[in-house]
């Protein structure tokens, strides 16, 4: 994924966050997530100072970072919140979990969709929490959570219906947890540890768990777990390695290691159209200090040479988590113990938008394929189509009106405003499938940000 080190930053958030955005020592996923129309990213907040009590925030960017916005979470007063995961369905619902920084009381779980947040799940847990939930969706939608057990063992609990099962052992009090996947069958994979601080590994569904297995005796840091359709990978940071396994069939296999520099620190793992993708946290000089997180993938068919993603920020950037679908790619992490930011990016997909032989890709242009006005390349790159919407006319017919919107350069964006008025009476044909036919541009407007050389910018298309 070539792309990655092109983003900049998009601060969220600056005061007091909690340690860590979340993070326990236990993995660091699940803080950011994509739907189809906004990025949506989660950290800790304080909000009683009197007792030093956090809680959840939520926030969500439609515009590609450069706004983010407040989704109100609903807090539980009187709890000090020191954990919360997200996760994101197939239908665009955001499904949220938290629960008590003491690890004892309730776990709170909570969903969000089209502008408004369900009733809040109070859900007692077991006992007392060391190692505290992870949150994963399967095909259906259904939440799955698993935790980690003061007295030892790991519970696993899911919701049917408006009902959350019975906790169980997913696995014995010798193993403490780490983090879970679910694969395309709706088996969980389960990252675990023994008494040794092996990294180990279960799988199974409610009712029934395998026995675990010693995936490496190798000295690790973190690790986290994800699937690759039925096939669980598993990564791990030692001192100065990042190394992947793997387990197609009877045995762990090591498929890769990255020498990663200096203290190689907290990782986060994800799995998109067949490939693997790793983001992962280094101090590039010792002491900790100047904290970078860098990425690999192996989608070009062997591992990449790893990219800094914050491109060497001078703040600490720790305790982070990302997100990929194979296109886009979002990085969410705490500096400094102070701010909260992200990196994003979205590549080309294969699906496109044309006007005449002006390609309006929805991401991103192709230079080599667009129409020459006035010896300026009118260019329209990362756009995203909205619905269509139609306008009767004194005729009585309807014609059609249609907006995209997207980023642009600034100088490619100055450029289009001088000659967009030459676009008259040509056939617009969208990503869909659908077209205007004849048509011209209506109205044209953006937004730079100060400090930005991009610009938001939205085009009109009337049929006439």
């Amino acid at each position: 994924m070539g792309f990655i080190g092109t983003e900049t930053k998009s601060p969220i958030y600056s005061d007091l966050v909690n340690y860590g955005v979340g993070d326990t020592g236990t993995g660091v996923t699940d803080l950011i997530v994509k739907t189809s129309t906004m990025w949506v990213a989660a950290y800790l907040v304080l909000y009683d100072i009197g007792n030093w009590y956090y809680k959840p925030a939520l926030v969500y960017s439609t515009d590609g970072g450069l706004t983010w916005i407040d989704m109100a979470y609903p807090n539980v007063a009187g709890v000090n919140h020191g954990y919360i995961k997200i996760a994101a369905g197939t239908d665009g619902t955001i499904h949220v979990i938290s629960m008590n920084a003491s690890g004892m009381g309730n776990m709170y779980y909570v969903t969000y969709s089209s502008g408004v947040w369900s009733a809040v799940d109070t859900v007692p847990t077991s006992g007392n929490v060391s190692d505290y939930p992870h949150l994963v969706l399967d095909s259906n939608n259904k939440p799955h959570v698993a935790l980690g057990l003061t007295s030892g063992g790991v519970s696993y609990t899911n919701k049917v219906g408006t009902n959350w099962l019975a906790w169980e052992l997913a696995a014995s009090s010798s193993y403490k947890f780490n983090n879970m996947a679910i694969d395309t069958n709706n088996t969980l994979h389960l990252n675990i540890l023994n008494a040794s601080y092996n990294v180990c590994y279960t799988s199974g569904v409610a009712g029934s768990w395998a026995a675990p297995e010693v995936v490496a005796t190798s000295s690790v840091n973190y690790s986290d777990i994800t699937c690759n359709g039925t096939v669980p990978y598993i990564a791990m940071t030692t001192y100065d390695y990042i190394i992947v396994y793997k387990k197609p069939s009877g045995s762990w296999v090591a498929e890769n290691m990255i020498n990663s520099g200096i203290s190689s620190n907290r990782l986060s793992l994800q799995s998109k159209g067949g490939f693997i993708y790793i983001c992962y946290e280094i101090s590039p000089t010792p002491g900790y200090t100047n904290t970078q997180w860098f990425y690999a993938d192996n989608s070009g068919g062997s591992w990449s040479t790893p990219v800094n993603v914050t491109k060497d920020d001078t703040s600490n950037w720790s305790c982070g988590s990302f997100w990929t679908d194979g296109t886009s790619f979002g990085l969410i992490s705490m500096g400094d113990f102070s701010t909260v930011a992200a990196w994003l990016i979205t590549v080309i997909p294969v699906s496109e938008d044309k006007w005449g032989t002006l390609h309006l890709n929805l991401y991103e242009y192709n230079r080599s394929n667009i129409d020459q006005l006035g010896g300026e390349k009118d260019l329209i790159p990362y756009v995203g189509v909205t619905t269509a919407q139609s306008r009767l006319l004194m005729a009585g017919r309807l014609r059609e009106r249609r907006e995209v919107q997207g980023w642009a350069e600034k100088t490619d964006y100055e450029g289009l405003e001088v000659d967009y008025e030459a676009f008259t009476k040509r056939k617009v044909e969208f990503h869909d499938g659908t077209t205007i036919d004849l048509a011209i541009i209506e109205k044209l407007s953006g937004e730079r940000k100060k400090g930005s050389t991009r610009v938001w910018y939205s085009a009109k298309f009337l049929e006439v």
